[in-house]
């Protein structure tokens, strides 16, 4: 017994006086933290060391320079050769990543504390360990911060190392998935910039990114570099006008975990460090790090008192290296007694020796649970409480920039996401109110406005030069701009003075612009202040603003004398109209016909009905009655129709030669007789007379109008009249918008006044020829508008062709077209636009003799008149339902008087309409009975003979 205790005692002493050597890699370029980072890892193995069982711990520091990757290679391998047991490095993901590559190599386990590349798991590299959460999950904190505040339209300023280009692209990447969450209006616009991740940072070349970050019109930008880039980079930035009120600047952990590294000297005379005021309002994110965790607070009170550190000198980064340096002394610890038993020799070399522990060694420290100053580490589970939270925090000055740093504003954490927890957030400029993200001027700006002389809308001034000598629509636009927006301009002319046209080179299968459209493909302009015309073929090379008018393509052609045309009289109907006019006079005038031998009170179906009817006797018989009880006239005509006949014996009949006459007298303005005697003629006669009426003034009114306007002979009255004679001649401007437009149309009418036409050298050519006579010219409706204002010959023929939009040119996704579109779209709810064309423009309406385009068609169609027409057949349809009833009624009044049914009268009355030639043959039978009637106080002795037949 005594002698087990003995050998367990000599084992427990012999572990414990085992020492192992822990290898720390400094980067001597991390001047902030280069000491303080030794202070803290002495502290740690002394704290280590001073638990007396267990092996103790030495350390071993390989300093080098950071910025040499062969510097870093040969420091990691020169660092083996100290027997180190494991390595601890609290350098940048860079530098992590050659090292892991080194260390790997060999089975030398590699502790990080502060590396956050995403990337650096993915490469094989099993002997890395990593206690700092990676960018990933920074990136979706970013992503979050942008989209609580709306802030969608970004610049992402990152390195070019391994560390930038990864973290940038896993950013860019979440902005692009977050895109399909949020609206069309909300989509991340994000522009990336990589600057060269020199070696100096003095010495950084940021002009040009600068200068596009100031073009782009970005006022929300995101800075993802290494600690040591990130005060130079803000410091071009404040030169170069993007820190201040407006814009937001959010700065990543790499630069937010190790604040000191951002402090300037106070000037070139003081060397003083400082933060200088206009990192005021920074948004950062930071390693999260419980300030109220007990272990935290007694580690910060434990080094301000031992080490003399201050609080701003106790970062994310310096704690976390303890907590390194704390977990890996205890996993050793722990397993002091499987590390003697293993024999662990630590011969790793580089190019050498593979360590053969060195697996065993990363296992122990995988399977290690440690709770630190920093938070809960657990390598195994990777169930980390405080590896998966960030701190939101905000820049702010706590007394002449000596002392100021980052506060704490909110948290963002994988479970919970972000949560900002304060009211008083400060932005940049010493603004408490949330900026908008985006830029409301263009100050500072000083754009290249591309024009020509073109009036109305751009007027230089012969043998003049600057702003002051454009006149016209679009420089005056242009001010406006420039006052609002408040930028700078010059104007530049194109070589050729042309707006832009593509010339397809078919041999080498490409092509190019020329004039305004070219300088603006070739960046010699910024913008086109022109009336540039909306084509698809031009939006596939630049952009464009609103429109700030609309404008087209039409025809313009001479008018002719009206006395040309003989039978200009004929023109205010078209030929549908006269055809119709004519079909319902005959149509009225044989309705006239039938009603007057259909209705029982009229002239012809009375007299064939006496004649049918009447008992000469019982006449007698009246007429002695009517003397001697002085009957009426009308008592007795009801009594025996044939005396109403024969009152009216010597009157014409409404025959079809009478109806004519007097429907044809009525359309001329003139009378006729006899008339109609029965309702329903004279109803449909009274609808007769109505259309007339309205058929009269309208054509009065449209001769006047036609008489006034001095372009009767002209036989164009549409575009598409062209294709459809020999007269005239139609041509397009070469090269022109119009052309490409026309011949693209889908239309083939359009299709077909493009193949036909004659090419134009310039503008002022076709007007030449259009004035001269037999021409037209196809160009577009504000130039046509503006030239042909003083010819009162001029006309446009008919419609629009098409309606085309004008507006400026921009690049292609310019950061431009928000603002201008912007004051475009207000300046055209004002009437802006408008004022400036009645200004400049010389307006057609206000041409001394008239406006009107030919074939803006006055002729009056039937399908323009079909309404008045529809009023006559109603008046038709009326007057049959008249005649029906007057057929009725007195079918039903004869009924009381003979022995005949309703139903018989009916029949004998619609026989004897339509039988007059048998009503002929009957009389002739009964010739020798005569009837005697008086039609004055002298007897007349009358037989039916006088009656006509």
């Amino acid at each position: 017994m005594k002698l087990v205790i003995l050998l367990c005692c000599f084992l427990q002493h012999k572990v414990s006086s085992r020492e192992y050597t822990i290898g720390f890699m400094l980067n001597e370029k991390d001047e902030s933290n280069f000491e303080n980072f030794k202070k803290v890892i002495k502290y740690a193995i002394n704290k280590a060391n001073s638990n007396s069982t267990g092996p103790t711990f030495n350390y071993a520091f390989e300093e080098y320079d950071g910025t040499s990757v062969f510097e870093v290679v040969n420091a990691s391998c020169s660092l083996m050769t100290k027997n180190v047991i494991m390595v601890i490095s609290p350098d940048i993901s860079n530098n992590i990543a050659v090292q892991a590559d080194v260390f790997n190599k060999v089975k030398m386990p590699l502790l990080a504390p502060t590396a956050t590349d995403s990337y650096l798991k993915t490469a094989g590299r099993s002997e890395l360990l990593l206690m700092a959460p990676s960018d990933m999950l920074q990136a979706q904190a970013v992503v979050d911060l942008l989209t609580k505040y709306r802030w969608t339209k970004l610049s992402l300023i990152a390195s070019d190392s391994t560390y930038g280009i990864h973290s940038a692209t896993t950013i860019q990447q979440l902005l692009i998935e977050t895109t399909a969450e949020v609206t069309v209006q909300e989509e991340f616009d994000t522009s990336v910039y990589f600057f060269e991740a020199v070696s100096d940072p003095t010495k950084l070349e940021l002009d040009d990114i600068l200068k596009n970050m100031v073009e782009s019109l970005d006022r929300v930008f995101v800075l993802h570099c290494e600690d040591f880039y990130g005060k130079y980079v803000l410091q071009k930035a404040e030169k170069a006008g993007l820190l201040g009120k407006d814009f937001v600047w959010i700065v990543t952990e790499s630069i937010v975990s190790n604040p000191q590294a951002l402090r300037l000297p106070i000037s070139e005379e003081n060397s003083r460090l400082h933060f200088p005021t206009y990192y005021e309002g920074l948004i950062g994110i930071s390693i999260y790090v419980d300030t109220l965790n007990p272990a935290f607070r007694a580690f910060k009170s434990d080094v301000m008192t031992s080490l003399g550190l201050e609080e701003k000198d106790i970062t994310p980064v310096v704690t976390m290296l303890y907590d390194a340096v704390m977990l890996a002394t205890q996993s050793l610890k722990d397993n002091a007694v499987e590390l003697e038993r293993s024999g662990v020799v630590t011969d790793a070399r580089c190019g050498k020796t593979i360590w053969q522990s060195g697996e065993y060694v990363t296992g122990l420290l995988v399977n290690t649970e440690y709770s630190g100053a920093s938070g809960f580490y657990n390598f195994d589970t990777e169930e980390i409480t405080g590896k998966y939270q960030y701190k939101i925090v905000n820049f702010v000055n706590l007394g002449m920039g000596l002392e100021s740093g980052f506060t704490g504003i909110g948290t963002w954490s994988n479970v919970k996401g972000l949560n900002i927890n304060s009211n008083d957030v400060q932005f940049l400029g010493d603004v408490k109110e949330t900026p908008r993200g985006i830029a409301n001027t263009l100050k500072g700006q000083h754009l290249k406005v591309g024009a020509t002389h073109a009036p109305p809308f751009a007027i230089l001034k012969e043998g003049c030069q600057g702003n002051a000598c454009w006149g016209g629509i679009c420089p005056e636009i242009v001010r406006r701009l420039a006052a609002d927006l408040d930028f700078t301009y010059e104007f530049i002319v194109p070589e050729d003075g042309r707006y832009g046209h593509f010339y397809n080179n078919t041999v080498e299968g490409n092509g190019e612009w020329d004039g305004m459209v070219g300088d603006l493909l070739k960046n010699r302009i910024d913008i086109i202040a022109m009336d540039l015309s909306v084509s698809s073929q031009r939006r596939s090379y630049i952009d464009f603003t609103f429109s700030y008018q609309d404008s087209g393509i039409s025809v313009v052609i001479k008018g002719e004398s009206k006395t040309d045309n003989r039978f200009f009289f004929l023109s205010p109907f078209a030929f549908s109209t006269w055809v119709a006019i004519i079909v319902a006079f005959a149509i009225i005038s044989l309705f006239q016909v039938i009603f007057g031998r259909l209705s029982p009170y009229d002239q012809h179906e009375m007299m064939a009905f006496a004649v049918e009817t009447c008992n000469c006797e019982k006449c007698e018989e009246k007429r002695d009655r009517k003397r001697i009880d002085h009957e009426t006239d009308e008592e007795t005509s009801k009594e025996c129709l044939a005396v109403e006949a024969q009152r009216e014996l010597n009157s014409d009949t409404f025959s079809l030669n009478n109806a004519l006459w007097v429907v044809g007298g009525n359309l001329m303005g003139q009378g006729g007789e006899p008339l109609p005697r029965s309702p329903s003629g004279r109803m449909i006669l009274m609808t007769w007379w109505f259309f007339v009426m309205l058929i009269t003034n309208m054509y009065a009114a449209n001769l006047t109008a036609f008489m006034t306007l001095d372009k009767q002979g002209v036989p164009i009255k549409a575009a598409s009249d062209l294709l459809k004679q020999q007269v005239y001649k139609w041509g397009l401007q070469q090269n022109s918008v119009t052309s490409a437009l026309l011949e693209n149309h889908i239309d083939d009418i359009q299709k077909d006044l493009q193949k036909g036409a004659q090419y134009v050298s310039s503008f002022d050519d076709g007007m030449r020829q259009v004035h001269e006579g037999g021409y037209a010219l196809i160009e577009d409706s504000l130039w046509l508008e503006y030239n042909i204002s003083d010819s009162c010959d001029i006309f446009f023929v008919g419609e629009k062709l098409l309606t085309i939009p004008v507006a400026f040119g921009l690049p292609i996704n310019s950061p431009l077209a928000r603002l201008f579109n912007r004051q475009i779209l207000k300046y055209r709810e004002e009437g802006y636009f408008q004022d400036l064309w009645n200004h400049y423009g010389k307006r057609i309406e206000d041409r001394k003799c008239g406006k009107d385009n030919v074939g803006n068609d006055k002729t009056l169609s039937f399908q323009t008149l079909v309404g008045i027409f529809l009023i006559l057949l109603i008046g038709l349809m009326v007057s049959l339902g008249l005649l029906f009833l007057e057929i009725i009624m007195a079918s039903m009044l004869e009924s009381f008087d003979n022995e005949l049914s309703f139903m018989g009268n009916l029949k004998r009355r619609l026989r004897l309409a339509f039988s007059s030639t048998r009503f002929q043959r009957k009389f002739r039978k009964r010739r020798k009975k005569q009837c005697r009637f008086s039609t004055s106080t002298n007897s007349q002795v009358m037989t039916k003979e006088t009656f006509p037949g």
